[in-house]
């Protein structure tokens, strides 16, 4: 059975589609975050991939096809790495990631229009992946926190697979494995359309729990915070509501008044004041 390249393509874009709309609605909730801008610029990168894969099937565009189509896959890796390091308030190896950028760009453009060779440009881009990933796992690892330790693992699991992967792609590729085209049966091209997939999902799933986590982070340290303040106010406070849990005394309450907390909703519901 031959190997139908829409089908994958149609997949991979819908995959990428929404991942787009999630982290559209991740970015417009929360802008104070620096990191889902640059995932947003990821999935667009690679939705827009993706859309010239399928371009690329028209003759006369060929050529072209390929240079956007593999230029924006090695932008959206990154800009998925540019955002974990601005998630974390770090800054990117900007100069590293131009100079690859670089070494990548021009023998990619003359291996598609002055000779036309396949083999070379695979093992370009697929290089390119594997040092992208690497350093991408390399830096997440030491700048990770502990309270977003579950996402964080995700991630870097992803992220090490998939450089692994990529390598190991790069060795068949020097050994000379044949890639032919885009809709080769070889396994080395079916199994990564798999693994595009999958890591994609890891990403997109971590990311998400990455933010929810931070979230969650910032508003315990926010609950503290005002509980040390609220206990440690010099006046005598009470916060009440009309249940008998949501009353609370701070400590200096507590020292005039004689009663603690769990003692004083009693006198409460013996005044009628809560039920």
């Amino acid at each position: 059975m031959n190997i139908d390249v829409y089908t994958f393509a149609i997949v991979l874009g819908i995959t990428y589609s929404i991942q787009f709309i999630i982290f559209f609605i991740e970015y417009h909730l929360h802008k104070n975050y620096k990191g889902p801008g640059w995932w947003l610029l990821w999935s667009s990168a690679a939705s827009l991939g993706f859309i010239f894969m399928i371009i690329r099937q028209i003759k006369s565009l060929e050529q072209i096809a390929i240079l956007f189509q593999n230029t924006l896959h090695l932008l959206a890796a990154f800009f998925l790495y540019t955002g974990l390091m601005r998630f974390y308030g770090k800054r990117e190896r900007v100069k590293l990631l131009t100079f690859l950028f670089v070494v990548f760009i021009f023998p990619f453009t003359y291996y598609i229009f002055v000779v036309d060779n396949i083999h070379i440009r695979t093992e370009l881009i697929w290089s390119m992946v594997t040092i992208i990933a690497a350093i991408t796992a390399y830096d997440l690892f030491q700048y990770r926190a502990r309270s977003e330790n579950i996402a964080i693992s995700i991630c870097l699991v992803a992220f090490v697979l998939h450089a692994l992967f990529a390598g190991l792609k790069v060795i068949l590729l020097l050994s000379g494995s044949e890639i032919n085209t885009l809709t080769s049966q070889k396994l080395i091209n079916t199994s990564t359309y798999v693994e595009v997939l999958i890591v994609s999902f890891f990403w997109t799933y971590g990311l998400i729990l990455l933010i929810n986590q931070r979230l969650t982070s910032e508003m315990r340290r926010s609950k503290d915070h005002f509980e040390i303040i609220f206990n440690t106010s010099p006046d005598a406070i009470d916060v009440a509501t009309l249940f008998s849990s949501g009353v609370q005394v701070s400590n200096y309450f507590s020292d005039i008044s004689g009663h603690a907390y769990a003692s004083y909703i009693t006198l409460l519901a013996k005044e009628g004041i809560v039920a």
